[in-house]
């Protein structure tokens, strides 16, 4: 990134934030937001909304709550921040996960039809993980 990076994370991030921001190259000008909270709220949606300040972003990486109901309100809270031509990415995109709570394969499968799309898979027969993309119109 070039410009900002903002993470949303439900855990406190004060304690890796530091190490966050030491990734940032030393002349580069781009900025970390760390910011914790429940991204199912309108109120941290309001946050991250009050930190873009009606900026769009060009990536947005969903890799949160992995039950279908979780990952859609994610999906639906945050996509309106992505410019057209931009890029949603969410992870562990297998249909054959380790725990019956990972249900993103359902919400992305819906997805493929509307959307351009990329999936990045090691194996259609792992356990778990990929990433798939989707191109805002």
């Amino acid at each position: 990134a070039s410009e900002e990076v903002i993470s949303c994370d439900i855990q406190d991030m004060s304690r890796p934030g530091k190490l966050y921001r030491s990734l940032v190259p030393a002349d580069s000008k781009c900025r970390i937001t760390l910011l914790s909270g429940d991204s199912h709220s309108a109120e941290f949606r309001d946050r991250v909304a009050k930190v873009l300040d009606g900026r769009k972003v060009d990536f947005l990486f969903i890799d949160g709550d992995h039950t279908l109901d979780g990952v859609t309100v994610d999906y639906r809270n945050y996509k309106g921040f992505v410019r057209s031509g931009g890029a949603i990415a969410f992870h562990d995109i297998v249909e054959n996960q380790p725990w019956p709570r990972n249900q993103v394969y359902h919400l992305l499968k819906n997805l493929r039809t509307e959307f351009d799309h990329e999936e990045f898979i090691e194996d259609p027969n792992q356990c778990g993980y990929g990433i798939g993309i989707i191109r805002v119109p």
